[in-house]
């Protein structure tokens, strides 16, 4: 990463010990641009980061400023557009079989699907399993929805995800699951799953602007460019809400279903 980049991040409020940068190429058009990894969770690219507006800024600046609903919850500027009754959006699970049994993985996304659509929101969940291994099986990856993806690569030995957040009206397109996900209970890959699609609606970390809350170490995500706003509804305390399932980390011993809090601010949205 350039020094003026880490220099932009740093007037987003972002105090944090990881931030990845590399290539993206959009797969259904073709295109390249940079994308921005933030904490291991989420991902951002170029536009969202460095386009936004002076407005977003000033708005993020109050809430995490502010002293009544410092521990409340949080969303982006971005949300899923809901224009009359329900919107229905299909989650994709790709692959979870071919390489490998993801049999937890497919649980606890299951799991999480119900958890969102048992609260009756504005946006429901429709869930397919796909196995491609052909171009020509490749179509479900190009279609709106999510995609649910299991992550191979370097660190994905570690139980945990990462997602993209909404652009455009659009839920975010991407959820990606850590393959040693698989190796912890149920619940562990409910929670995790459940918290990465709540990222692709909108919802920012409970505790993003002291990652050290519910992590061993870490500090403000900021803004992130895209947007750190209060939820209306949800509480103000003198603690943060540490049963929201939308904490930066968590533990092995979780249950993967919301606290009262996280169904407030969904329910506030949706």
């Amino acid at each position: 990463m350039s020094k003026k980049e880490l220099e932009s991040f740093q007037k987003e409020g972002f105090i944090g010990e990881y931030v990845r940068v590399f290539n993206s190429i959009d797969i259904k058009t073709g295109e390249a641009s940079k994308v921005y990894e933030i904490g291991k969770d989420v991902y951002i690219n170029e536009e969202d980061m460095f386009g936004h507006s002076k407005k977003d800024k000033t708005s993020t600046k109050s809430s995490v400023n502010g002293t009544n609903d410092l521990f409340s919850q949080y969303r982006t500027t971005n949300l899923v557009t809901v224009n009359n009754g329900v919107r229905t959006i299909e989650i994709k699970a790709i692959n979870f079989f071919y390489f490998q049994n993801m049999n937890n993985v497919a649980e606890g996304l299951i799991q999480a699907v119900n958890n969102y659509n048992s609260l009756n929101l504005t946006v429901r969940f429709e869930l397919n399993f796909y196995t491609i291994t052909t171009l020509q099986e490749s179509w479900p990856l190009y279609t709106p929805g999510i995609n649910v993806v299991i992550h191979n690569g370097s660190g994905s030995s570690l139980p945990g995800g990462s997602a993209v957040f909404p652009n455009s009206g659009s839920p975010g397109g991407q959820v990606r699951i850590n393959s040693g996900t698989n190796n912890e209970s149920i619940n562990v890959n409910e929670h995790v799953i459940t918290h990465e699609i709540g990222h692709c609606l909108g919802m920012r970390h409970t505790d993003f602007f002291n990652r050290s809350i519910s992590c061993i170490s870490g500090g403000n995500e900021g803004n992130a460019g895209v947007g750190a706003i209060h939820i209306p509804g949800t509480p103000a305390q003198v603690n943060v809400d540490m049963d929201s399932v939308f904490l930066s980390c968590f533990n092995l011993f979780t249950d993967g279903e919301f606290s009262n809090a996280d169904i407030v601010a969904l329910q506030a949205l949706y």
